[in-house]
This record gives structure tokens, C-alpha cells and sequence, in this order.
């Protein structure tokens, strides 16, 4: 266990205006799963387009600024009901070892990372890639703020399941890092990633619709999936081979069990 200090920042996607109780999993734009045209799309998550005002009202940029820029995505998640407010955000371990990180919240307000606990990540493994932080001051709910839901160890995804994903990433090996953009995953079979690191049965393979999928910074952003209504985070980007080529996930629902204790145990 370690406290971080105060020179890393989180930073969710949208503005928190109207303090009111949500439920999770509840975009504020329609159906985002919508397929648009990616005719002369040139954006960042290779390939992608930029996401629509406040779809994501659960995504948290984890950036460090010292000794250099380095960001990940994060996702807020409140797994008690009763409460209006969040303070606890799902990301990828490799994104915590051995580094000082923030959260931003939103575009002016800066929460430093209380405390975080990581499963038994090793660095020079992909095993176990996730980690819960505890935020040092609570999001509270709002019109466009809103955890994601997480999902039960019971749910799994069906292959050729068409998910989404969403970064601040690079759109290419040349671009810097800029707006929050989206795009398209499909769950595929494991043999589709067989001549990459996914060694590891928690893991879920996914593979991109014409090169457009996950890059540098989008480490730790979540694979956001229909379920029941609602979007559910089954993955985290923990690792990718080339940039717009398959991509691996954490399977979020085998470590469910994990994030609800780890919540308790962070909420003492």
C-alpha cells in the first residue's frame, strides 16, 4: 500500500455541474453505439473519432507531469448504491508501479490519489494488470458525471461482442496527445492474439475494425460494453503490440470479487 503525493493529477471527461444521485452505467448522449463513417478519419485511439460531449461520464485521465508526461485512463465506479457520490476509479496496475499520480475530476479541479491497491501485478508481467485508487476528495454525481457499472464474476462476454473503447491516446506514431476519442472493438478468440503476450486465462483478446484500436496512453481505459440496458466496464487496455493492432484487455468480471473487497477495504 502507498500514498501517493501531489504531483500526478485524474481528470474525468466532462464538467460536473447539478449534484443529484445516478445510477450507473448511464451515458447522457443517446446511443453511442452507433456505427459512424470513418471515411478520412484521422484522429487519436488510432483510428478513432472523437468522442461525443460527456458519452463517457466515467472516464479519468490518471496523468504524472514529473519527471515527464505520462497518462493513463481510469474509469469512476461506486459500488454503493446508496451514495451520490464516487471516489474510488478502475485502472491498469503497470500505470501505478513505482510512479506518483493525480486524478482530474474535471477541467479545473485537480484530486490527488489517496491510497490505491494493486492486485498482485509484477512489472515485468501482464498478469493481473488492474489496480482500484482511492481519490483524496469525492466526484459527486451529476447530470454528466456517472460510474460505470461492474460487471459480476458470473458475466462474461460472447465472442464477436462489439464493445467500445475511449482514450486520450495517440492517433498515430507521430500525434501528441489531445481530445478524447472512441472507437470499436470486437471480443475475439484467443488464437487471434496467440503471436502476443496474452498468456494469461483473465484476459480478453480483442480485435480492431481496420486498424483503429488502442495506443500509447490509452493504458488502463475501459472496454465498455451493453449489458442489460446499461454500459458495464469488462476490460482494461493493459497492453497492445502495435499501435491499431489486436489489443488485450484485463477481464474485469473475474476480478469482481477483488474490486468489491478492495472497495471496502478502502472505504474503512
Amino acid at each position: 500500500m502507498l500514498t501517493l503525493l501531489s504531483r500526478c493529477v485524474v481528470l474525468l471527461s466532462i464538467l460536473c455541474w447539478n449534484s443529484t444521485a445516478a445510477e450507473c452505467g448511464y451515458a447522457h448522449y443517446g446511443n453511442i453505439f452507433y456505427r459512424p463513417a470513418y471515411s478520412n478519419i484521422e484522429n487519436r485511439i488510432v483510428g478513432g473519432i472523437v468522442a461525443p460531449p460527456n458519452a463517457f461520464p466515467w472516464q479519468a485521465l490518471i496523468q504524472r507531469t514529473f519527471p515527464s508526461l505520462v497518462t493513463c485512463g481510469g474509469s469512476l465506479i461506486q459500488l454503493d448504491k446508496s451514495r451520490n457520490d464516487s471516489d474510488l476509479v478502475l485502472t491498469a496496475a503497470h500505470c501505478l508501479y513505482d510512479k506518483d499520480r493525480n486524478v482530474w475530476i474535471d477541467s479545473t479541479n485537480i484530486t490527488v490519489i489517496l491510497d490505491y491497491l494493486a492486485h498482485s501485478y509484477h512489472p515485468h508481467a501482464t498478469e493481473n494488470d488492474i489496480a482500484v485508487l482511492k481519490l483524496q476528495s469525492t466526484a459527486r454525481h451529476a447530470a454528466v458525471i456517472n460510474p460505470i457499472c461492474v460487471p459480476q464474476r458470473k458475466d462474461f462476454l460472447p465472442l464477436g461482442t462489439t464493445c467500445l473503447t475511449s482514450g486520450w491516446g495517440i492517433a498515430n506514431t507521430m500525434d501528441s496527445f489531445g481530445a478524447l476519442r472512441m472507437t470499436y472493438l470486437s471480443v475475439a478468440l484467443r488464437e487471434i492474439c496467440g503471436d502476443t503476450p496474452l498468456r494469461h486465462p483473465y484476459e480478453i483478446c480483442t480485435r480492431n475494425f481496420g486498424l483503429r484500436g488502442i495506443c500509447h496512453g490509452d493504458s488502463g481505459s475501459p472496454l465498455m460494453c451493453l449489458h442489460e440496458g446499461r454500459y458495464f466496464i469488462f476490460g482494461i487496455a493493459t497492453w497492445v503490440t502495435q499501435c491499431g493492432d489486436v489489443s488485450a484487455f484485463t477481464d474485469v468480471s473475474y476480478y469482481s470479487d477483488w474490486i468489491r473487497r478492495v472497495a471496502r477495504w478502502l472505504d474503512q
